[in-house]
């Protein structure tokens, strides 16, 4: 009885599993990135009716955002005194199950896959380390993945598709993500070439797409003053060096990964339309990362919405494994279970010696593993969140910060922000960063560029004497003193909370510079 039961939910049983497991595993790794906060600050300035801005202040707002439905989401809650950290990061996590069950059920019903082979599919999705990592976060990554595998289904695969519902999916995507709109243009683009029976819908969805880019373009500029985000601006360009960095952003995800590498190969076994534009979507999401110079944050983020096209692909490989025995497809999703846990160590398969010739966080020195880049990030920003409230209970009203990491310190310190990469802070366009740095941040203000402006603090952070890098830069500028204060974050670890800030006189200008010195060489 027990074993014909097991036998015919065999697929049942491993889909569930592996969604528990997922869902385990988002809670194990919960975090909140401190980009988040960005567009949490956003959200609760406008849910406070200052707009949708970064800083209250009598001037231009800068879309420091790239999220715009998110910050809405986000915005809900503030509206209703519930601070968007507190419930918007697990948002993620049940879409996030959701975009796995899709996966399962598209094998099914459009690739004409087993139902085993569909669940060890949608295994790979709820076992992937970026999945898992970016299932919290706070930030948009699993929506944004969820929604493009909808429209991709909507427009290419369901046999009855709705205009109504693919035009709501295309308007989502358009604004979960400013890229979004990209990608919703180009399954059209994909449709009307090779979809001659879809070819009134894709054309009409595109009529609908247009209308939408034009009218929130419209809208953006008659609030922000400029045609296209700010962070657009911020974090994009082209040159040959920044395709070499986005090259080596992709390499490292495929190496690090492995799956990536044996999923290109699957149209060499099996290869029809829907495969084919399975394949070209897919190998999409890595043309972008390679043109857009990649991103700094772990686990891949830029390549998480074609985790799932991926899944498909594996699927019809589950399914020629079929051939060779019931057991084949079992040990090979035994085997991609392997492959999918490596990444949250740091033993991985292709070594690291390999993999660090590829380095593209180029402010860092050291390669980092993606899990040690991802603990870095999730100490940093609880880090931050203390230096965040520690300058609320030091400020006043009306005082300002130059700041890059922006998000937590933003967010709990409300104090008015210059942010020197350019997100949220308009740089003039005679700025420019000669030397590329980490994806994302190759632009960056020195600290007298704000300096005119007589900011009340140049720097805040909490440092360890042997880790404070900064010192000369600082010294640079006077009247800005170093002030000390103590901290309960870590302090088996010598943290310091160290606040630069206008000395009032010369004197006290050499007190605090020596007190700051004196604490370093002890």
């Amino acid at each position: 009885m027990w074993k014909d039961f097991f036998k015919n939910n065999f697929h049942y049983l491993t889909l569930a599993l592996s969604m528990l497991a997922s869902f385990v595993l988002m809670l194990k790794y919960f975090w909140i990135a401190d980009d988040a906060f960005i567009s949490f600050r956003f959200a609760k300035n406008f849910a406070l009716g200052e707009g949708l801005r970064f800083n209250i202040a009598n001037e231009v707002p800068v879309e420091g955002y790239s999220n715009l439905l998110w910050v809405l989401v986000a915005a809900f809650f503030e509206f209703f005194g519930i601070p968007s950290y507190q419930i918007v990061p697990y948002l993620s996590m049940p879409l996030g199950l959701i975009l796995i069950w899709k996966v399962y059920a598209s094998g099914i019903t459009y690739f004409q896959l087993s139902k085993e082979s569909a669940a060890f599919a949608a295994s790979t999705v709820a076992l992937c380390p970026a999945i898992i990592i970016w299932g919290s976060s706070g930030l948009e990554p699993i929506p944004f993945a969820l929604i493009i595998f909808l429209v991709f289904e909507y427009l290419f695969l369901k046999k009855e598709a709705k205009l109504a519902m693919l035009c709501l999916y295309g308007f989502g995507l358009c604004l979960i993500r400013a890229e979004g709109a990209l990608w919703a243009v180009t399954f059209c683009i994909l449709a009307i070439i090779f979809l001659p029976d879809r070819r009134a819908l894709a054309f009409k969805f595109l009529m609908f797409l247009i209308a939408t880019i034009i009218i929130y373009t419209f809208c953006r500029y008659s609030y922000y003053h400029e045609m296209s985000p700010n962070t657009a601006s911020a974090k994009l360009g082209m040159s040959l060096a920044r395709l070499q960095r986005g090259f080596n952003y992709i390499t490292v995800f495929c190496l690090t990964f492995l799956l990536p590498l044996i999923a290109i190969l699957v149209p060499l076994l099996k290869l029809n339309l829907k495969i084919f534009l399975v394949f070209i979507c897919y190998l999409g999401f890595f043309a972008y990362s390679v043109l857009t110079g990649g991103d700094y944050m772990a686990m891949g983020r830029f390549l998480i919405p074609a985790i799932a096209f991926q899944a498909l692909l594996l699927g019809v490989l589950f399914e020629r494994a079929r051939l060779l025995g019931r057991l084949a497809p079992i040990i090979l999703c035994l085997f991609f279970i392997i492959l999918s846990v490596c990444p949250f160590t740091t033993t991985q398969i292709v070594t690291k010696s390999i993999r660090s010739n590829f380095h593209f966080r180029l402010n860092d020195r050291i390669f980092l593993e993606e899990i040690e880049q991802w603990k870095l990030m999730k100490e940093n920003s609880i880090r931050w969140r203390h230096v965040g409230e520690k300058l609320k209970s030091l400020s006043t009203p009306g005082d300002s910060l130059v700041e890059g990491a922006i998000g937590n310190i933003g967010y709990f310190s409300e104090l008015y922000i210059y942010d020197r990469l350019g997100l949220c802070t308009k740089l003039s366009s005679k700025f420019q960063q000669k030397t590329l740095r980490s994806p994302g941040h190759d632009l960056k203000a020195p600290l007298e560029y704000f300096t005119i402006h007589k900011p009340t603090f140049l720097y805040a952070n909490l440092q360890k004497p042997d880790k404070f890098q900064r010192v000369k830069e600082l010294k640079a500028h006077f009247p800005y003193a170093p002030f000390m204060y103590p901290t309960d974050f870590k302090p088996n670890k010598r943290y310091e909370f160290i606040l630069f800030k206008r000395a009032v006189t010369p004197e006290e200008y050499e007190k605090q510079w020596a007190t700051l010195r004196a604490w370093i060489d002890a």
